[in-house]
């Protein structure tokens, strides 16, 4: 969407009562946006900066641009489908808050350079766990659902998105084929009116997606932790000399 360069119309501010309107439509679409996020990204005070920008791209659309002090924190595009107004994050906004949309990706860094280049990202280019795709795997995935993208295991996006098919379909491909469309990058043409800021770094903590290796793990753990268990019932609690010990070896093993 902004990997070319766009013109732009200038910065308007924007009036108090279209701030409230803003901030009450950012939150029914992010609901678990924080108060303080709100509070940056669409400021009430007297006097705080908020400005929108209506840009116009090369393939003939409009779009409104959102900024504080010259930081674009939001978009708004027409979604096709609905043709109803949605608010898109930009990266600045993503790396202040980067759980904002739940649906997020993993690819490797070489995938990068692709996708600032005009790619979108291919299903065999995501990062999953060891093990082989189930239909669990991707179970909560919708087509035309909003998503972000990270590099290898950084948990702050490089780019916002939006699924090419559901879950299923993913699952049956076999990961072959086109993912997940590109809408906004780190180092594209919208990244470039902002600070031109780095990406921050913080290691991913989340299993987003389960293999059928992950499953595999956490079943021979349950099972380990119920057999132990059950011996645990079966000692005869009576003999006071008679201690047993169930180590975590045991256990993990």
């Amino acid at each position: 969407m902004f990997r070319k360069d766009f013109k732009s119309k200038g910065y308007t501010q924007v009036k108090s009562s279209d701030r409230k309107k803003l901030r009450q439509q950012f939150q029914q679409t992010y609901p678990t946006v924080t108060d303080e996020i709100l509070s940056l990204v669409i400021p009430t005070g007297k006097g705080d900066d908020f400005t929108s920008c209506k840009i116009l791209l090369q393939t003939g659309d409009d779009i409104f641009v959102y900024s504080t002090n010259k930081i674009p924190w939001f978009f708004i595009t027409e979604d096709q489908s609905t043709k109803t107004e949605r608010i898109l994050p930009t990266v600045y906004l993503l790396w202040k808050f980067p759980d904002l949309i739940p649906l997020k990706f993993h690819t490797n860094k070489h995938v990068f350079s692709k996708l600032l280049n005009g790619a979108d990202l291919m299903l065999p280019g995501v990062i999953l766990p060891p093990g082989s795709v189930t239909p669990q795997t991707f179970r909560h995935v919708k087509r035309d659902e909003l998503c972000t993208i990270c590099l290898e295991d950084n948990r702050f996006p490089i780019g916002l998105g939006q699924t090419t098919m559901d879950g299923e379909d993913m699952y049956m491909s076999g990961m072959k084929g086109r993912g997940i469309a590109i809408l906004h990058l780190y180092q594209d043409a919208l990244w470039n009116i902002g600070p031109r800021s780095e990406r921050p770094y913080e290691k991913e903590t989340r299993q987003l997606f389960v293999t059928d290796g992950g499953m595999r793990e956490e079943n021979t753990v349950e099972q380990a932790c119920a057999q132990a268990t059950n011996e645990i019932n079966d000692l005869n609690l009576n003999e006071e000399s008679t201690t047993t010990t169930i180590t975590s070896e045991y256990i993990y093993s």
